[in-house]
């Protein structure tokens, strides 16, 4: 049985290194939330104040809430009003989402929300490192070796060897203290 030397200078079997030795610790979801924020006017010149975060975004910038002024039947970067039932805070709107052709509806109590993607806390006993809140496309460096993180879902985290692509499915046991 092979053995490995940790950061420590302890010896550890050698099959508890490497990316099969990391932990998922949290998985934590990120949403796309579309809200209708207020409505003013009335008949044909009715607007709707609408506001959508993507917690998702590639940039912190391009995940703050943006908001954006839009009249029935108009098109936005995400969406397109379709309908509106209803009046200034009772309006309900029914939208078709421009990546799926997916049909939402948004009331003022009610924002429409879907899973954009997730972030992972992950630990490496060996070398006691710990990151937290980690995306698609991070790095992470253990081992010698730095990994890049190329897919999260609800249940796992693949990792990238920098150096041979080779990757690594880390599958999320949630536990009590997770």
């Amino acid at each position: 049985r092979p053995w490995q030397k940790r950061a420590d200078d302890t010896i550890i079997p050698a099959e508890k290194v490497g990316p099969t030795a990391a932990v998922i610790t949290n998985l934590v979801p990120l949403y796309l939330r579309i809200t209708l924020d207020s409505v003013t006017g009335t008949g044909p010149e009715t607007r709707y104040f609408m506001g959508v975060q993507n917690d998702a975004a590639t940039s912190a910038a391009k995940r703050r809430k943006t908001q954006t002024i839009v009249s029935l039947n108009g098109k936005t970067d995400f969406f397109t009003i379709v309908e509106a039932k209803g009046e200034g805070e009772q309006t309900q709107l029914a939208l078709v989402l421009n990546d799926t052709g997916e049909r939402a509806v948004v009331t003022r109590e009610k924002p429409w929300t879907r899973v954009e993607g997730y972030t992972a806390d992950i630990r490496y006993p060996p070398e006691n490192k710990s990151w937290g809140g980690r995306r698609v496309g991070d790095a992470l460096r253990f081992n010698n070796e730095e990994y890049n993180i190329v897919a999260i879902n609800q249940n796992e985290v693949v990792l990238s060897a920098k150096s041979n692509g080779k990757k690594w499915t880390i599958k999320h046991y949630p536990t009590k203290e997770s």
